[in-house]
């Protein structure tokens, strides 16, 4: 469940970036929501306190898809507002249309994306473990 969670986010990220284009598809956000409400509610249900610390240790890091998809939906807000369009991604091995004319804006909310929702996870586990 833990690779389902963090695929959720590095995948869309790093693997194939133009995915962002569905995620703009309301059908697919809602779709997108509901599996990461899944994930942590599974997650909830199955929840043992007698359970390993390596285990417990997974538990943030199943809050990251939806923080993932909150945060690029407020990204792309922020870019529909000041660009007038949606938030283009970079991609390093593909040079498209959207990849070429990625803002700087663009380029450090990408990152800011791909790393906060793991960074959530890591700072629950330095204050909480």
């Amino acid at each position: 469940m833990l690779y389902i969670a963090l695929f959720l986010v590095w995948a869309p990220t790093f693997i194939v970036p133009p995915i962002h284009k569905y995620l703009r598809n309301r059908i697919v956000f809602t779709c997108y929501i509901v599996i990461g409400v899944l994930i942590l509610g599974i997650y909830t249900a199955n929840y043992v306190h007698n359970l390993s610390t390596l285990e417990k240790s997974h538990a943030p890091f199943y809050i990251s898809p939806l923080v993932f998809v909150i945060l690029y939906k407020v990204f792309d807000m922020i870019v529909q507002r000041k660009l007038n369009r949606h938030m283009y991604f970079n991609t390093r091995y593909a040079t498209n249309k959207e990849s070429l004319e990625q803002t700087t804006l663009e380029w450090l909310l990408q990152l800011i994306l791909i790393f906060v929702p793991l960074i959530c996870g890591a700072i629950w586990l330095s204050f909480f473990d």
